[in-house]
């Protein structure tokens, strides 16, 4: 037997990426308000046991003020992070087995 652990980041898009820590797997996206404050949103992902597949919550569970004060700035960090999608049927797999029966705990610890 073997056990492996994913703790990092990969972009899905230029505004969002998925975070895989010990603890939690979450979909974070990046919204800039029309004042310019930048936020981000959290969103617990929905898995489907049936086919390994997950995708974030239509709606937030938790909003902050991010530490990013422009687009540019986030979207840098974002385009450093590995993509999704060439890892995509892999993390399918291995969020389903990590994370199906453990329950969902926001920490208040953020930004992650």
């Amino acid at each position: 037997s073997f056990d492996i652990q994913i703790k990092g980041n990969f972009r899905d898009s230029k505004d969002s990426f998925y975070c895989f820590s010990d603890e939690q797997a979450v979909h974070i996206t990046f919204r800039k308000r029309p004042d310019g404050v930048i936020l981000e949103e959290v969103r617990e992902l929905v898995i489907m046991d049936e086919i390994d597949q997950f995708f974030p919550m239509q709606d937030a569970d938790l909003t902050y003020k991010s530490n990013y004060k422009s687009v540019s700035g986030y979207r840098g960090f974002v385009r450093s992070l590995p993509k999704f999608e060439d890892h995509k049927h892999f993390l399918q797999k291995y969020i389903r087995k990590t994370y199906y029966d453990r329950p969902w705990i926001l920490d208040e610890d953020t930004p992650f």
